[in-house]
């Protein structure tokens, strides 16, 4: 799955030149997060999110900051903040460093991209100028929406562990001298021993979301905690 395959479209998008009170209530009135801020061309200038407008002069909620701590911060920032609270335009109170993805990124880099930057949303972009948008619950959506059934079924048992082994081996946790599988008319049976919770669970995770499993039997002995191993 890619960008183009849960992106929203068409994007809401202002100028530079908008006044911050337009873009509120275009927020309020989409239902949406964030606005892009694009050039003639359509080319990403910037983006304005709800947080953007958070901390301002005129709502009395801009950010306040004791004088000693002013003196360690980067001064250039504190004067960025300043603007931020008290600009009157989007290209005053926009975020410039916007992370950007094109139609055919998987949704697996957009994930890592969201977690990775701590932010909640990408522009798409085809040839440099923004068609989409990919959000958090974009793909909340499309996980929502996802069907087991679109998935190709294994045909076999034996296919069905060996795709198991393959997962669970590239794992740092998982020991197949501790944990053995073995797989009978798509029914998976664990034997074994799980060194903790977590792995007990990490196991049986993989399990039930491998294509063509039909039922499991967990007979997996979790390996016991004693007061004195520091655990």
């Amino acid at each position: 799955m890619q960008a183009r395959d849960v992106m929203t479209v068409p994007v809401h998008t202002v100028g530079p030149d908008c006044p911050v009170e337009k873009i509120a209530r275009m927020l309020l009135e989409k239902q949406i997060s964030a606005v892009p801020v694009v050039d003639g061309e359509d080319h990403v200038l910037g983006i304005v999110s709800e947080g953007d407008l958070f901390r301002r002069a005129d709502l009395g909620t801009e950010r306040k900051r004791s004088w000693w701590l002013l003196q360690f911060l980067d001064q250039e920032r504190v004067a960025a903040d300043f603007v931020k609270a008290r600009g009157r335009h989007a290209e005053d109170v926009m975020t410039r460093q916007v992370v950007t993805v094109v139609e055919d990124t998987p949704v697996t880099k957009i994930a890592e991209l969201l977690e990775v930057n701590s932010i909640k949303r990408v522009p798409v972009l085809r040839d440099g100028r923004v068609v989409g948008i990919v959000s958090r619950s974009s793909l909340l959506r499309a996980l929502a929406a996802w069907r087991s059934e679109a998935l190709p079924m294994v045909a076999s048992d034996r296919e069905i562990r060996t795709k198991l082994l393959e997962t669970l081996r590239g794992q740092p946790w998982f020991s197949k001298s501790r944990i053995d599988i073995c797989v009978d008319h798509g029914t998976v049976e664990l034997w074994g021993i799980a060194m903790s919770k977590a792995e007990h669970e990490a196991v049986r995770a993989a399990v039930t979301s491998q294509p063509g499993v039909a039922g499991l039997v967990d007979r997996i002995t979790e390996f016991p905690r004693f007061p004195w191993s520091g655990a």
